[in-house]
């Protein structure tokens, strides 16, 4: 019987939270926080998809943290031009030259939040929670992201917690140019 009330299908977190935090917490840990930490979620991620081979398997199971190449079926369009966000002006450039819409050129809707952290200096702030082990796991469940968008992997192997080397305070340029 459908709702007579239609929305989004809600998925419940605290009941996956609660999951997490019972599976990954270690019984000593300091960390009273009723969220899983980032390493914990991670953790979390790569073993409950350590068997999945297909996108049939991703969009069985997971709800929230599907690749990119699963959720748009990527691979069965053919594309004139891909704009990736690293190269937004550059890539906006090109797609007015090639369209010939000369009325957009030098147009420019970029709205940044003032005092915002950038993404790339929060990401590499979590990214640093998480061993090399666990950044090469991740890789491999998102491998074909990073082909796709031809990221690559050795910024955030250098910027593990656990990375030969790595200086606390470095890694906030591991999102730029990878």
């Amino acid at each position: 019987m459908l709702s007579k009330t239609p929305g989004p299908l809600r998925f419940n977190f605290k009941k996956l939270q609660s999951r997490i935090l019972k599976k990954y917490r270690k019984p000593n840990s300091t960390d009273t926080s009723r969220f899983p930490s980032f390493p914990e979620f991670v953790q979390f991620v790569i073993d409950s998809t350590r068997s999945f081979k297909t996108s049939s398997d991703w969009k069985e199971n997971v709800k929230c943290w599907l690749p990119y190449w699963v959720r748009c079926s990527v691979c069965s369009f053919d594309y004139n031009v891909i704009m990736k966000l690293e190269t937004m002006e550059e890539d906006k450039r090109f797609l007015v030259t090639l369209s010939r819409l000369n009325e957009l050129r030098g147009r420019n809707e970029w709205v940044h939040l003032k005092n915002a952290t950038s993404s790339s200096t929060l990401a590499a702030k979590y990214y640093k929670e998480l061993t090399r082990h666990q950044v090469l796991q991740l890789y491999k469940r998102y491998e074909l992201d990073f082909r796709l968008f031809q990221y690559g992997i050795k910024g955030y192997l250098d910027n593990a917690k656990d990375a030969e080397g790595r200086k606390e305070g470095q890694g906030t340029e591991i999102l730029t140019g990878i």
